[in-house]
């Protein structure tokens, strides 16, 4: 299924001067489920089903992330671990079963301030 997201958050400078530096931050991401057409598991675990109206169309996810940033020139680097946690299940309350998703990532990334 596709999804859209919108992560609203904060990062906090930790430690460092001059090039290296490192962060911690936290985002809220609350999101929307643009379709509704993927399989869902049957109650009796033996086979798979397509049934929209299962699926939970807001949610809401927090995440976490420390990351180390190195500057070369007017470019920043970042590496870093991150995880992301959801509040509500992808299934409605009068769905069975239930999932609240946790992801681990590797943040790895570029950034250019524009002036």
């Amino acid at each position: 299924y596709y999804q859209l997201s919108i992560p609203v958050g904060i990062e906090w400078k930790v430690a460092g001067q001059g090039r290296l530096q490192f962060y911690v931050g936290a985002t809220l991401q609350p999101s929307y489920l643009l379709n509704r057409n993927a399989y869902v598991l049957s109650t009796d675990y033996s086979s798979y089903t397509k049934d929209p109206a299962v699926f939970r169309r807001w949610n809401l996810q927090a995440g976490t992330e420390a990351f180390v940033s190195y500057r070369i020139g007017k470019i920043r680097w970042e590496l870093g671990p991150q995880i992301r946690y959801q509040f509500l299940s992808t299934y409605k309350s009068s769905y069975p079963l239930g999932e609240n998703l946790v992801n681990y990532g590797i943040r790895l990334g570029f950034s250019k301030t524009i002036r």
